[in-house]
C-alpha cells in the first residue's frame, strides 16, 4: 500500500498549493510569528498547537506589514518563504545527531522528575522523516527513528521509594550518548516505540483534521499549561480544527493507556513495569477536550475557554462523550468522567509588551456538597508578562511567570467514594507504554496538563535572542516550591483547613502528606517543601550548510530534596551535539 501510495504522488503532483502539513508545537516558526505579534501590539496568534501551514499563513497575514520595521521584514519574509515554498508530492528528510549528555549526581537525581529539561527530549541518533502530499487538501507525515529508549528500567530511590519508570542514561549513569548499541546502551536499550510522530491529516480553507500520533500545546504558558502541556511525548489523537480571522474551536480525543492495564489488581500495587508483551488492552483512558479561542478588541485581546474530560472505564461506552458541543461537566458520571475548565486571557495593551493568564477549575465543593468533609479545592492559577523585539537581524525575547496549583489539582478517586493506595483512580495522570528488546513494558506516567502537577508554586524569567535559521541562546531561571503530593497521591475527602483531622483541605505548597501514597509507604516523612533552583543556558548555532551543534547546561539547587527536612543537594545537568541535516 506504501508504494502505491508513492507511484499515485508521483504520477499526480497536484500538491503545489497544498498548505495542510502540520507544523509541529517546538516550531520556530511560530515562534517567529509569535514575536512579531508582540512587537506590533497584537494578542499572541493561535496557541493551540500544533498548526496546518494555511493557519499560520493566516496569523502572518494579520500584521501589518506598514508598520514592521526592517529587521522585522526580515523575519517576516523568511517565515513567508518557508510557508508558501511547493511542495513535491512526496520527500524524504532526515538528520543525523550526535549527542552527549550527563549531570555529576547519581546519588539523588536518578528519576526522570528530577531532570530539569524532560529526558524524552533527547535527540534520535538516525531520524528519517517521509511526508507526501496526496492531492491538494491531504498531508501526510511518518518518523522513523534510530535511537535508545530513554525509559528503559525501573528504579528505586535512596531512600526506596518506587519503583518508578526511569533510565540507565539519565540517572545512574554519568555520562552517556545517543549512540546506539554503544555502552552504556546495549541491543535491548534500541528503541521499538518509535514513531513518535505519524500521522495523516485532511483540510481546507479554514479547517484542517489530523489523525495519528503528535505532539500537543494549549495555552500561553512557558513553564507549561494546565489543560494541555507539551512535555508529553505524543498523543494518540484525533484533532478537528476549524478556524476564521478572530475565531477558532478545537475538538480532539486522545487516548492513552488504561490503568488497568498496569494495576496488579492480586498484589493491589502500582506495577509500572510488566516482565511480558503481548497482552490485550483492559479498558480505556480517553481524553476528550474542546476549546474556543476568540480575538476581539482590533486583534490585542485573546480569550480561550477550554474544557476536558478523562473518560475511563474497564469495558463500554458512553457515546455522549464524544458530543462536541455539549457542557461536558453536566454529565455527572463521578465513577467515569473527571471533567477540567480552563480560561485563558491575553493581552497587549502596548507594543512590545503582553500580558497573559491562565486559571484552572479541577474541583471546588457547591455548597450542597459541604459537610463534616468535603471535596478537596483543586484550582490553578498563572500570571505571566512577556515581551519580544528586533536586534540586528533577529528576535530578542523574555518573559517571567508565575504559577501556583493546589494540593489535590489533576486527582480524584475512580468508584464511589475515597481511595487507598493501590488502588486504580480517575485523575489527569495519563501513561504511555514503552517497550525494549528483553520483552518488557513500562508505563511512562505524567500530567497531562501542568508538568509540575499540584502542589506547586513556581516563578520563572526566560530570556533568550533568535536568528531564525541562523543561531539562538537562551537563559533560564526557575524556581519551583514543591509540596508533598505528587502525581501518586491518593485522594481523600477532606476537612476544613484549620481542622485538627485528616486528611485535610491544604494550600500550595504542603509540608505534610495526610493520605496514603501509591509510590511511597513511608510518606510520613515527607515533612518540607522542596525548593528547586534552577539556572538554564542553552543555545545552538547552524555553522555551516545544513550542519550544526547545540548544547545546554542546567544548574539545579534543591532544598528539602524530595521533601525531606534538611536535605539539600545538588546537580550539573548538560549535554551537547552536532546534528546534520538533510
Amino acid at each position: 500500500m506504501f508504494f502505491v501510495t508513492v507511484l499515485f504522488c508521483l504520477t499526480f503532483n497536484l500538491s503545489a498549493q497544498n498548505r495542510q502539513k502540520i507544523v509541529p508545537v517546538d516550531s520556530e516558526i511560530y515562534q517567529a510569528i509569535k514575536s512579531l505579534y508582540i512587537a506590533q501590539g497584537l494578542a499572541l496568534p493561535s496557541t493551540t498547537g500544533p498548526w496546518s501551514e494555511h493557519e499560520l499563513l493566516l496569523m502572518l497575514n494579520r500584521l501589518d506589514q506598514s508598520k514592521l520595521k526592517h529587521n522585522e521584514q526580515r523575519i517576516y519574509d523568511v517565515v513567508y518563504d518557508e510557508l508558501t515554498t511547493d511542495n513535491p508530492a512526496f520527500k524524504f528528510s532526515g538528520e543525523l545527531n550526535l549527542e552527549m549528555h550527563g549531570h555529576s549526581n547519581t546519588e539523588y537525581f536518578v528519576l526522570p522528575d528530577d531532570f530539569v529539561r524532560p529526558i524524552n527530549t533527547a535527540a534520535p541518533f538516525f531520524a528519517l522523516q517521509s511526508e507526501t502530499w496526496i492531492l491538494p487538501s491531504t498531508y501526510s507525515f511518518f518518523e522513523l527513528q534510530a535511537a535508545n529508549t530513554v525509559y528503559n528500567t525501573t528504579v528505586s530511590t535512596k531512600d526506596g521509594r518506587g519503583p518508578y519508570a526511569g533510565s540507565t542514561f539519565f540517572g545512574a549513569a554519568s555520562f552517556a550518548s545517543n549512540l546506539v548499541f554503544i555502552p552504556p546502551a546495549t541491543l535491548n536499550d534500541f528503541s521499538m516505540n518509535f514513531p513518535y510522530r505519524a500521522f495523516v491529516a485532511v483540510g481546507g480553507n479554514g479547517w484542517n483534521v489530523q489523525v495519528g500520533r503528535d505532539r500537543l500545546s494549549w495555552g500561553p504558558g512557558v513553564t507549561g499549561n494546565f489543560m494541555v502541556g507539551d512535555h508529553i511525548q505524543y498523543h494518540n489523537t484525533a484533532r478537528a480544527s476549524v478556524y476564521r480571522d478572530n475565531l477558532k474551536y478545537t475538538f480532539n480525543i486522545s487516548a492513552f493507556q488504561s490503568p488497568f492495564e498496569y494495576f496488579d489488581r492480586e498484589q493491589t500495587v502500582w506495577n509500572i513495569a510488566r516482565n511480558s508483551r503481548g497482552g490485550g488492552t483492559d479498558g480505556y483512558n480517553l481524553f476528550i477536550a474542546h476549546r474556543v479561542e476568540w480575538r476581539t478588541l482590533k486583534n490585542t485581546l485573546n480569550i480561550a475557554l477550554t474544557e476536558g474530560l478523562i473518560y475511563q472505564t474497564e469495558d463500554s461506552f458512553a457515546p455522549e462523550v464524544f458530543n462536541p458541543v455539549f457542557f461536558m461537566h453536566n454529565l455527572s458520571r463521578r465513577k467515569t468522567t473527571n471533567s477540567l475548565i480552563t480560561v485563558e486571557a491575553d493581552f497587549s495593551p502596548i507594543p512590545l509588551l503582553n500580558i497573559y493568564g491562565q486559571l484552572a477549575v479541577d474541583e471546588f465543593a457547591a455548597p450542597n456538597e459541604q459537610g463534616e468533609t468535603t471535596y478537596p479545592s483543586a484550582l490553578a492559577y498563572m500570571l505571566g508578562v512577556q515581551t519580544a523585539f528586533p536586534v540586528w537581524n533577529g528576535m530578542f525575547s523574555a518573559s517571567f511567570e508565575w504559577a501556583l496549583t493546589d494540593p489535590y489539582l489533576y486527582l480524584r478517586y475512580y468508584g464511589d467514594s475515597g481511595q487507598q493506595r493501590g488502588t486504580v483512580g480517575l485523575t489527569y495522570v495519563v501513561a504511555n507504554r514503552y517497550v525494549t528488546n528483553d520483552l518488557e513494558e513500562r508505563y511512562v506516567e505524567e500530567f497531562l496538563g501542568y508538568r509540575y502537577g499540584g502542589d506547586a508554586i513556581v516563578f520563572n524569567a526566560r530570556g533568550g535572542y533568535n536568528r531564525i535559521g541562523v543561531w539562538n541562546i537562551q537563559a533560564n531561571l526557575m524556581v519551583l516550591i514543591h509540596g508533598t503530593h505528587d502525581k501518586w497521591t491518593t485522594w481523600q475527602e477532606v476537612y476544613a483547613q484549620n481542622s485538627t483531622n485528616t486528611p485535610r483541605d491544604l494550600s500550595a505548597s504542603t509540608t505534610s502528606h495526610d493520605t496514603e501514597n501509591h509510590a511511597d509507604e513511608a510518606v510520613a516523612l515527607r515533612t518540607a517543601a522542596s525548593v528547586l533552583t534552577a539556572l538554564s543556558l542553552s543555545g545552538s548555532w547552524n555553522f555551516w550548510k545544513n550542519l550544526s551543534v547545540y548544547g545546554y547546561t542546567d544548574l539545579a539547587f534543591v532544598a528539602h530534596k524530595d521533601n525531606i527536612y534538611g536535605r539539600s543537594t545538588a546537580d550539573i545537568q548538560f549535554g551537547f551535539g552536532l546534528q546534520y541535516s538533510f
